[in-house]
């Protein structure tokens, strides 16, 4: 509704706020949108981003959502859907997509170990510029850092009880 009262370009709604080129007209999947996940899909809506996919197979709930950017009275959702409206009331200029719930919970980590398969993950996932992983998952962290990717591979998580913040930059997760 705003920008149907005050029109603005992109340039005029972001001004100085802005992120660069390099970030804004990537396409970028945040896989795992919980605490860490939820704050990075937003900043980089924030910051410009136009290009977002999602993945998460979980639901929030009242003892999976305290540190994130989900609304506490909008109940139990989806974490994609609910995460897919906060944004795009953020940014009219952002396009949102979302992954198959169950691709890196479960088909990734099952047939990883499969050549054709993994073809087709690499094929897949290099679709993407940056790929940020915040999942928290050892061993889907392990997999995608040993993918060989062309995607840009980011690693946020945190330590249990929240006392440590960890990030890893691909190679070598």
């Amino acid at each position: 509704m705003f920008g149907l009262i005050f029109p603005a370009s992109y340039k005029y709604f972001f001004g100085r706020g802005t992120l660069t080129k390099k970030i804004t007209e990537k396409k970028i999947l945040i896989v795992g949108i919980g605490a860490i996940g939820s704050m990075v899909a937003t900043t980089l809506v924030r910051g410009g981003c136009k290009n977002l996919d999602l993945a998460d197979f979980d639901v929030k709930e009242p003892e999976n959502f305290c540190r994130s950017e989900y609304f506490f009275n909008l109940g139990m959702n989806d974490k994609v859907d609910e995460l897919m409206r906060i944004v795009t009331a953020i940014s009219p200029f952002v396009e949102i997509a979302t992954t198959n719930k169950d691709y890196f919970q479960n088909i990734i980590k099952s047939f990883y170990d499969d050549i054709e398969y993994r073809k087709i993950f690499v094929s897949e996932l290099d679709k993407y510029d940056i790929i940020f992983d915040c999942t928290t998952d050892d061993d889907l962290m392990y997999i995608l850092d040993n993918l060989s990717l062309e995607s840009t591979l980011i690693n946020f998580s945190i330590t249990n009880k929240a006392k440590e913040l960890v990030c890893g930059i691909y190679p070598n997760i």
